[in-house]
């Protein structure tokens, strides 16, 4: 039996017709894959120098957030705060 979780999502920006979605859980975190297929370069490696980054590793985190499919995945995140920084 395959378990769903459903997280709440608010839109925080729309860029170039896509939707930027943040989950409204606990607090607003951005997935960074959707941002980074946005602008067509490559999320590990945005997410690699993010964790290595001590400022940005200090605040992000993985999370159930909502793919562009409408599904559920397991996903790296900031505070809405730190991603237009």
């Amino acid at each position: 039996m395959e378990t769903k979780i459903r997280t709440k999502m608010k839109i925080v920006v729309t860029i170039n017709g896509t939707d930027i979605l943040a989950s409204v859980e606990d607090d607003e975190l951005v997935p960074i894959k959707p941002i980074c297929d946005l602008f067509g370069i490559s999320s590990n490696k945005q997410i690699e120098k993010l964790k290595e980054n001590p400022l940005f590793n200090s605040v992000g985190t993985l999370r159930v957030s909502t793919g562009s499919d409408k599904k559920q995945y397991e996903m790296y995140c900031l505070p809405v705060t730190y991603v237009f920084a």
